[in-house]
């Protein structure tokens, strides 16, 4: 994956990789996605899916903890943006 900036490919991308059976890279691909985009709730239900789905004894620490901080992210971000122009969060059903 070579543009960061294309979000839509970079998502596809980590759940291919995920459905191989490559967690932990999926996982490095949407934590940089989310860094960048926290509003893409399609990024943030699928890093939380692979977490609760890993045998790792952490991994329901790690989703609790990345809901946590999109959630702060996206806090943070609405206080500094003007009243109304705020993007509407892209969901996995888009």
């Amino acid at each position: 994956m070579h543009n960061p900036d294309d979000v839509d490919s970079r998502v596809k991308y980590a759940q291919y990789i995920a459905q191989a059976g490559d967690l932990a890279n999926a996982q490095t691909v949407l934590q940089s996605v989310i860094a960048r985009h926290p509003d893409r709730q399609d990024a943030v239900d699928l890093a939380v899916k692979l977490f609760r789905e890993s045998k790792d004894a952490n991994a329901q620490k790690a989703a609790d903890q990345l809901l946590e901080a999109v959630a702060a992210e996206r806090q943070r971000l609405a206080s500094q943006s003007p009243k109304g122009s705020e993007a509407p969060a892209k969901s996995s059903s888009e």
